[in-house]
């Protein structure tokens, strides 16, 4: 038996608690909107066996969304994505794998206020 980690945890996840996200690719690449959770008041980062919380601003995307745009996480570096009300750019990415790999779990996407 196969459990479907997208539609029992992060679709409920998405459903509750997303925001409409605007994203602009540098130098004029296009744009799209995905659903991504706001976590700009900062994130727990993991380093090595170490949670290090932070202040840096996050905002999460599923793996899928961006997949279904026909793009990859590399393709979002240096973009813009406005959420909630602010603009932000796309510094670096951090893949949080789902229990089937990457491609079913999310991105943190690592952002700087513009």
């Amino acid at each position: 038996m196969t459990i479907d980690f997208e539609a029992l945890a992060l679709g409920p996840i998405y459903d509750v608690m997303s925001v409409s996200a605007s994203f602009a690719l540098a130098k004029g690449a296009g744009s799209f909107t995905l659903p991504a959770i706001d976590m700009t008041a900062g994130l727990e980062i993991t380093l090595g066996s170490v949670d290090i919380p932070t202040i840096q601003p996050v905002a999460m995307i599923r793996a899928a969304d961006l997949a279904a745009q026909s793009k990859r996480p590399d393709q979002l570096l240096g973009a813009t994505v406005s959420l909630s009300g602010k603009s932000w750019r796309i510094e670096s990415y951090k893949p949080k794998p789902g229990p089937a790999g990457e491609a079913h779990g999310e991105y943190a996407l690592i952002l700087v206020q513009i």
